[in-house]
C-alpha cells in the first residue's frame, strides 16, 4: 500500500508549496487537508449522488451522456485501457459541468444550488493549488491559476461516480471497475467515502499498481482529506515535470463504492505548449517532433472520442 504524504495547506506558504510541488514531481498524487471544503457538505453531495443512481434506468437514460461530456453514463460504456481491458469499465457516472444550464434529473435539479456551492468550493480549491504549484516552480504565482477562469469555456467537470458491489469471484477476476489511465485535464479533486477503498496508483519505479489507503472512518473530524492528482494537460505543460500518473480502480473493496472526481481543466483556448522557464537550466530537452502546440479544448476533444463512443 502506498505511503500518500497528507499536506495541510490551510496556511499557504514556500514550505507548502515545497510539499506540493514535490508530490507533483514524483507520484503525482497527495492528500491534502486543511482545504475548507466541509465534511458536511461533501455528505449532502454523496447523498445526492445515492439518489441519483438508485433511479430508474429508463429515468437516467433520458441525460445519457453526449459529445459535449455532460450526462449519465452506463455500466459498460467506457474501458478506459481498452489495449488491455477484457471487459469495459463496471460502473456509472454523471457529468455535471459548472455554470451552465445542462438538464438534470429531478433529485439533482432540487438541488442545483447545494451542487453550485460544492462546485465553487471545487474551483477555488484548483486554482489555490494552482498558485502553489506555480511559487514551487518559481513561476509568477498566477501562472497557472489565470487560465483556470470560470467566465470562459473550459473541460472542468463535476463527475458523480458509483462501481456496484461486485457480487462473484468471476467478476473478481475479470472485471476492473475503472481501467487503467491518467486524467486528461490539470487536476483532479478526488473525494471519497471512509472506508471505500479500491484505488491503485502503478509506481512509476517499480511498474507494479500499489493500493491507496482511503480516507479512515471518524466522526470527530470536520473535513475529510482529499485525494490530489497531476493530469496529462499539466504534465504536457511543465514539459514533463509535474507527473500524471496511471491509476484503476479494482474490485478488492467488494462493496457499493462512491467517489465524486472533479476534473479540473484550463480553459479551452490555453496552449500546452511547455513552459519556456521551465527549459531553461534543466536536463529536458524538447525534441523537434514534441514542438507542436495544441488547445486545451482540443487535446480533451481527443481524449474522449478515444473512449467513447457515442
Amino acid at each position: 500500500m502506498l505511503n500518500l504524504q497528507t499536506v495541510d495547506i490551510s496556511h499557504p506558504d514556500s514550505s507548502t508549496a515545497t510539499a506540493v510541488t514535490h508530490a507533483a514531481r514524483n507520484l503525482g498524487f497527495i492528500y491534502i487537508s486543511g482545504h475548507g471544503v466541509s465534511r458536511n457538505l461533501m455528505r449532502k453531495v454523496f447523498a445526492l449522488s445515492a439518489q441519483l443512481f438508485k433511479l430508474q434506468f429508463t429515468e437516467k437514460e433520458r441525460y445519457k451522456i453526449g459529445p459535449e461530456n455532460r450526462g449519465w453514463s452506463c455500466i459498460g460504456s467506457e474501458k478506459l485501457d481498452p489495449e488491455t481491458q477484457k471487459n469495459a469499465d463496471y460502473k456509472e457516472a454523471f457529468n455535471i459541468a459548472p455554470t451552465s444550464n445542462q438538464a438534470l434529473p429531478q433529485v439533482l435539479e432540487s438541488s442545483r444550488a447545494m451542487l453550485q456551492e460544492f462546485e465553487k468550493a471545487c474551483q477555488d480549491l484548483c486554482r489555490k493549488l494552482c498558485r502553489l504549484l506555480a511559487v514551487g516552480l518559481e513561476l509568477e504565482s498566477d501562472f497557472f491559476a489565470s487560465k483556470h477562469d470560470t467566465s470562459r469555456l473550459s473541460g472542468t467537470i463535476m463527475r458523480l461516480l458509483y462501481y456496484p458491489e461486485v457480487k462473484s469471484t468471476a467478476m473478481l477476476k475479470d472485471e476492473v471497475r475503472a481501467g487503467a489511465h491518467t486524467d486528461y485535464g490539470s487536476l483532479t479533486l478526488l473525494f471519497q467515502m471512509p472506508g471505500q477503498s479500491g484505488l491503485e496508483v502503478r509506481d512509476p519505479d517499480t511498474d507494479t499498481f500499489e493500493a491507496v489507503p482511503a480516507p479512515s472512518p471518524s466522526d470527530d473530524e470536520e473535513e475529510l482529506p482529499i485525494l490530489v492528482n497531476i493530469a496529462d494537460q499539466l504534465t504536457l505543460w511543465t514539459a514533463g515535470l509535474l507527473k500524471s500518473t496511471v491509476h484503476r480502480v479494482t474490485g478488492t473493496y467488494t462493496g457499493d463504492r462512491y467517489s465524486i472526481a472533479y476534473f479540473c481543466h484550463p480553459d479551452d483556448d490555453t496552449d500546452l505548449r511547455p513552459v519556456p522557464q521551465l527549459l531553461e537550466g534543466s536536463n529536458l530537452i524538447l525534441h523537434e517532433s514534441d514542438q507542436h502546440t495544441i488547445k486545451a479544448g482540443e487535446h480533451l476533444r481527443r481524449r474522449l472520442a478515444a473512449t467513447y463512443s457515442y
